[in-house]
């Protein structure tokens, strides 16, 4: 099994020299830039680029705007290398279905979890405040929402070991499935 994580690959094509990078400054100048030091390459400050998109209206359409199709073809070149290889892949993305992709990800597995988890493990894992945690958990469809989309849901309001052991039922259960010929 392969894993894409959509996240990884947003910071891949956003580096110094990469498709996005210099769309982004343009779009959002230079105030997004990291401290440069000498002999070093300009990065993105991804926590200053976070602070625009979730605070400035329409900043985040704006990125949207740059990233979703980079990062899109970015996913296609590496599905194409994988394919014929591995069986199942997972993209991880947490806005797949907003952008349209859910019905090119069959079967589509959800993970789930409350949104009082979701604050609280914001807060923990970023150091958000919680307005800012409910703020990041807004700006995404509702889990709700994604669930109604989903082939499998896998809760994750329990802890690590459940999580896991949810997810190696899912796996094999999509084994099975394509093995039956329903994956696609």
């Amino acid at each position: 099994m392969e894993v894409i994580d959509a996240d990884q690959v947003a910071r891949y094509v956003s580096a110094p020299g990469m498709p996005a990078c210099d769309k982004i400054i343009k779009e959002f100048g230079e105030r997004v830039l990291g401290r440069v030091r000498p002999g070093r390459e300009i990065l993105i400050d991804r926590k200053i680029l976070s602070e625009i998109v979730f605070n400035e209206p329409g900043a985040r359409e704006k990125l949207e705007r740059i990233m979703v199709p980079i990062v899109g073809d970015e996913i296609e070149r590496r599905l194409i290398i994988l394919y014929g290889g591995e069986k199942i892949v997972v993209l991880e993305s947490a806005i797949l279905i907003e952008q349209g992709f859910a019905n090119d990800c069959r079967p589509l597995v959800v993970v789930s979890v409350s949104r009082e988890v979701q604050v609280q493990r914001l807060m923990k894992r970023n150091g958000f405040t919680e307005a800012q945690a409910h703020a990041r958990i807004n700006a995404q469809m509702s889990n709700e929402r994604k669930v109604n989309y989903a082939d499998i849901v896998i809760d994750n309001d329990s802890d690590e070991t459940e999580l896991l052991r949810q997810a190696d039922i899912t796996y094999d259960n999509l084994k099975l499935m394509i093995e039956r010929g329903k994956g696609s």
